[in-house]
């Protein structure tokens, strides 16, 4: 793998983007001396040249278990900061570039303690790149839902950076989005149907298989936007609630939030009202 970072200066990166699988060889007492100069001979061959914090930030935050969280913090830090002087000095990243550092942008993003400076540098940089068609949008629209649902400070920011790329998705990729939409505090729920209403082509030749049960159980949320929201993408994509598997919201009712497992109970009674041959199915679910 060394060799080929070190051969290749065109960009090997761009197929090694995900480090997990070298990164799970640090755990062999013979290689994990080895990862750190690996990821680096990776990050060489991006279209600009990267210290080797970069790559020390990178092996921290995948084999987080081989750091304390202080020393992660830190190094995390660093790293942020020299990729946004890079970024500002040098323009923006390739889509692969992104790619191999997001694990880095969405550690900091995630982490306060890491620090607000460095924090508020990751969404900038986030925020920055969204013209390219290969980047992981699913993976950045997942993290700006994380970030409304815990930094009120970053809301707006997280929200704008959302729909943006919201417009890029495929119409098979909104998973994230969709579990956006079941957030706790209705502002973000209201963001990701707004975000889905951005999706080019929705619901596509095979609608996403939660889109049904989450634009259902939408309509019966407590804040009346949500719910009218929710009926109206479902009626723009042409859902009918009699391809519905019940299983769907049954499942539902375990959701680790307050909001969704209601609104699934009165979701399932609803389909019970109108029929009341499912009932003895569900029950028999819920067992």
């Amino acid at each position: 793998l060394k060799a080929l970072g070190d051969g290749n200066k065109q960009g090997a990166h761009a197929y090694l983007a995900d480090l997990s699988c070298i990164c799970s060889l640090s755990f062999s007492p013979l290689l994990s001396d080895m990862i750190v100069d690996v990821i680096y001979s990776l990050t060489s061959t991006c279209e600009r040249s990267f210290p080797l914090l970069i790559a020390e930030a990178l092996y921290a935050i995948h084999c987080g278990s081989l750091r304390d969280d202080y020393d992660r913090r830190n190094i995390a830090r660093g790293a942020i900061n020299a990729v946004h002087g890079n970024v500002q000095m040098m323009g923006l990243l390739s889509a692969a570039s992104f790619s191999l550092f997001f694990p880095l942008l969405r550690y900091v993003i995630l982490n306060p303690a890491v620090g607000m400076e460095a924090v508020e540098a990751a969404v900038e940089m986030v925020g920055r790149h969204y013209r390219d068609e290969d980047l992981p949008r699913s993976a950045i629209v997942g993290v700006m839902v994380e970030v409304m649902s815990q930094n009120a400070r970053l809301r707006k920011s997280a929200s704008e950076i959302l729909h943006r790329n919201c417009s890029f998705l495929a119409p098979d990729d909104i998973g994230e989005l969709l579990d956006g939409c079941l957030a706790t505090f209705p502002a973000v729920r209201v963001t990701c149907l707004e975000g889905l209403r951005r999706v080019q082509g929705l619901p596509g030749p095979e609608p996403h298989p939660a889109l049904l049960s989450t634009l259902f159980l939408l309509q019966h949320d407590e804040d009346a936007t949500v719910a009218s929201m929710a009926s109206e993408i479902a009626s723009s994509c042409n859902l009918k609630t009699d391809t519905l598997e019940p299983e769907q919201l049954t499942k539902l009712l375990a959701h680790p939030h307050e909001n969704a497992r209601k609104a699934a109970g009165d979701c399932l009674s609803t389909l019970i009202k109108q029929s009341p041959g499912l009932a003895s199915d569900l029950v028999a679910q819920l067992k």
